[in-house]
């Protein structure tokens, strides 16, 4: 899967099978990635952390009122938008 500019993955598999295929380029990358992915078992924060994208990785959600999303993305060192 090539991406060009600012691409969306529609599911966080796609976003799982870039990451893996393209190492050269992860670190390369900005990733804003939404809290809530529907139909999905994995929150998009769990993504950022499995793929160790903390460094390179925005958590854009609409929960930021939400107690649990902000303690839990201190503890992971990700940004919240």
């Amino acid at each position: 899967m090539k991406m060009k500019g600012d691409e969306q993955l529609p599911k966080g598999e796609d976003l799982i099978a870039w990451v893996k295929n393209s190492a050269t380029l992860v670190k390369e990358v900005t990733y804003l990635v939404d809290f809530e992915l529907m139909g999905e078992p994995k929150t998009g924060l769990d993504l950022i952390e499995e793929l160790k994208l903390t460094r390179n990785a925005s958590l854009v959600a609409g929960h930021q009122d939400d107690s649990k999303t902000p303690g839990r993305t201190g503890s992971a060192e990700v940004d919240l938008d």
